[in-house]
C-alpha cells in the first residue's frame, strides 16, 4: 500500500535519487538543453520545504520514497486578453523506474487533483516534452488533453555548418594568397 505525503527535510536524499532519474531522461534526449548532473542541491530542496510557493509530495512505500511530484498553485491574472485563473501547476511527476506501472504515478496525481480542487483551481496545468511518450501516455490516462504545443527550430546545426564553411573559405582565400605570392 503507498501512502502519499509532504515531503520533509529529511527526504532529500531519495527525492534526489528521484529527480536525478528525470534528469537523466532529459540530458539523454535533450542533451543541448540540459546538463548531465544538474538535479537542485540541499540548500534549495530545504528552501522549497520552507517556502508556501512550491510543494513537494512523496509516494511511499514502506517508508522508501518511490515517487514524488513537485508542484504550486498559481494565479494567472486577468488582463485585457484573458481572464484570471487559479491552477496547480506540476513541476515534476516521477515515479522510481523500478516500481512504475503499480498505481503510484495515478495515486499520487490523484492527491495533487484533490489539492487543486480544495484550493478551487480550474485546472492543472504542466509541460511534457514530446520524447517522453510514457509521460504523456500517463497524463492522457489521467483525463489531460493537449492545451498547446510548443514549437523549436534548433539552429545548432546550422550554425556549426556556417562555422566550418567560413574556416573553408579562409583555407582557400590564405592558399591562394600563397600560390599569387610564389
Amino acid at each position: 500500500m503507498f501512502l502519499i505525503r509532504n515531503a520533509q527535510i529529511e527526504d532529500y536524499d531519495e527525492i534526489k535519487k528521484l529527480m536525478q532519474q528525470v534528469q537523466d531522461l532529459h540530458f539523454n534526449n535533450r542533451c543541448d538543453i540540459y546538463k548531465n548532473n544538474k538535479v537542485f542541491a540541499q540548500e534549495e530542496f530545504e528552501e522549497i520545504i520552507a517556502s508556501n510557493k512550491t510543494n513537494i509530495l512523496v509516494a511511499t512505500d514502506k517508508e522508501k520514497i518511490v515517487g514524488c511530484l513537485l508542484y504550486s498553485i498559481k494565479t494567472q491574472k486577468e488582463d485585457d486578453y484573458i481572464y484570471e485563473r487559479k491552477y496547480l501547476y506540476i513541476d515534476t511527476l516521477v515515479v522510481d523506474i523500478n516500481m512504475r506501472n503499480n498505481g503510484i504515478g495515478k495515486k499520487i496525481y490523484s492527491e495533487a487533483k484533490r489539492i487543486a480542487l480544495e484550493n478551487n483551481c480550474k485546472s492543472i496545468d504542466l509541460n511534457v516534452w514530446s520524447f517522453n511518450k510514457s509521460a504523456i501516455n500517463f497524463y492522457e490516462a489521467q483525463g489531460m488533453t493537449i492545451k498547446s504545443l510548443k514549437y523549436e527550430e534548433n539552429l545548432l546545426w546550422l550554425s556549426i555548418v556556417i562555422v566550418i564553411l567560413e574556416w573553408i573559405i579562409i583555407m582557400h582565400i590564405v592558399m591562394w594568397k600563397n600560390i599569387w605570392n610564389t
